[in-house]
């Protein structure tokens, strides 16, 4: 059961605990744990890829003991509340396998070999880390150093680890003797065995870094695939999300420019057959109006051939203007078949320019989405500048001056005034 009054911190991967009373023997516990690994700083000075082992494994106790130095004028329980809260954050990390203890065996293990090889160490401490460390600053340590680690891993005991290291020690020397001894009976043919040994290590080196170098291509280029992966299916998505937000809007304004287009048809076919019937029967009413006019003249013009007759000279003359009421008459129906078809026309040319607007509409919306798709969109200044472009007032392509015609008041008033003018 978690005392509450205690500071708890998990000291191993196994799952440990080491357990403080008080703050200051928690600190003093870190400051003795960031002693311990003091060396990596040292280690950094010769050997450059220490530095991430330093952030990884020294860092963490330095980083808390700073914290407990700045809050030296904190009373006992928030010492305790800070505490608490590193040792959380401590534990995680050796939970987690990020950080190693000196009462970790494998925090010991690299504690006592740091003692006598502190670079093969260094290798050692990242490998039990998996962190990955280049080891073309230190071939042989980082060699020695990952070996030794994954023995200990394996868990073959120091000691052996050791002789086997020392066997591959001796081995080496006993071979160095023994080309030196070469070389000093035969020069010649220790000559060319040094000439092979070198020509064999630079191929080596170019083989291997032709190795590295096709790996970090081969990676290099995964992760441009990768990114352009992700960069098309951030368009499509985009796209997509477009789409659907302007789905409603193409479909809408497809559906209004159909139905101006049918609106004008309708109307097309009315204005024509109400122009025949309108012109058929105003001149129909016009003939009837005119027909017994036309008649009295042709009367009269009967008479008048027949001046020899007897009582020619006595009949009064037949009258041959139609009345004045008959051709206002006349020319008023005339006026409202014009003013009709004239206003049926404006609704036939209102619903083609409104049509024609909607289709317009819906190809510039299409197109949008279509460079979305493409990756090609618009900034998002430049993608305001269209929507406002798409969503811009209608107008419906008539005039103000589509009302009734002027009354013959209204024609005075304006002959008048305009001869006042």
């Amino acid at each position: 059961m978690t005392d509450s009054s205690m500071i708890e911190l998990q000291t191993t991967a196994a799952g440990e605990i080491r357990r403080f009373s008080a703050s200051n023997e928690f600190l003093q516990w870190l400051r003795e744990e960031r002693d311990r690994w003091i060396w990596l700083g040292e280690v950094r000075q010769r050997l450059a890829a220490a530095k991430v082992l330093i952030n990884a494994q020294l860092n963490p106790w330095s980083n808390e003991v700073n914290k407990f130095d700045g809050a030296t004028s904190l009373d006992e329980e928030h010492k305790m509340r800070l505490a608490s809260g590193a040792a959380a954050g401590l534990s995680e990390a050796v939970r987690k396998g990020n950080l190693l203890t000196s009462e970790d065996p494998a925090g010991r293990f690299v504690l006592q070999l740091a003692t006598s090889a502190p670079r093969v160490a260094t290798f050692a401490l990242a490998q039990l880390l998996k962190i990955d460390l280049p080891e073309t600053e230190a071939p042989r340590e980082s060699f020695e150093g990952r070996f030794r680690a994954m023995a200990f891993l394996q868990g073959i005991a120091a000691e052996a680890a050791q002789a086997t290291s020392a066997a591959l020690a001796a081995l080496s020397t006993e071979y160095r003797t023994e080309i030196e001894a070469l070389r000093v009976g035969r020069a010649a043919v220790g000559e060319e065995i040094l000439t092979l040994l070198t020509t064999t290590a630079k191929e080596h080196e170019i083989l291997r870094g032709r190795f590295h170098g096709e790996r970090n291509a081969e990676t290099e280029q995964a992760r441009l695939s990768a990114a352009e992966r992700v960069t098309e299916f951030e368009n499509l998505k985009k796209g997509f999300a477009e789409f659907m937000k302007l789905k409603a809007p193409v479909d809408y304004w497809n559906r209004k420019a159909m139905w101006h287009r049918i609106v004008a048809g309708v109307f097309f076919v009315a204005t024509l057959a109400s122009g025949f019937f309108l012109v058929r029967e105003v001149l129909k009413y016009a003939r009837t109006l005119l027909s017994p006019a036309i008649d009295a003249a042709k009367t009269s013009a009967t008479q008048a051939t027949a001046a020899g007759a007897p009582n020619a000279i006595n009949q009064p003359p037949i009258p041959t203007d139609p009345p004045l009421w008959e051709l206002g008459l006349v020319l008023l129906l005339v006026t409202l078949a014009i003013w009709l078809l004239r206003v049926l026309v404006r609704v036939v040319l209102s619903n083609l320019h409104q049509g024609e607007d909607a289709a317009s509409r819906a190809t510039m919306t299409e197109a949008y989405l279509a460079l979305l798709s493409e990756g090609k969109g618009l900034a998002e200044s430049d993608r305001i500048l269209v929507l406002s472009t798409l969503f811009r007032p209608i107008s419906t392509g008539l005039t103000k001056d589509d009302g009734m015609p002027p009354s013959i008041t209204e024609l005075l008033g304006r002959i008048v005034g305009g001869k006042g003018s």
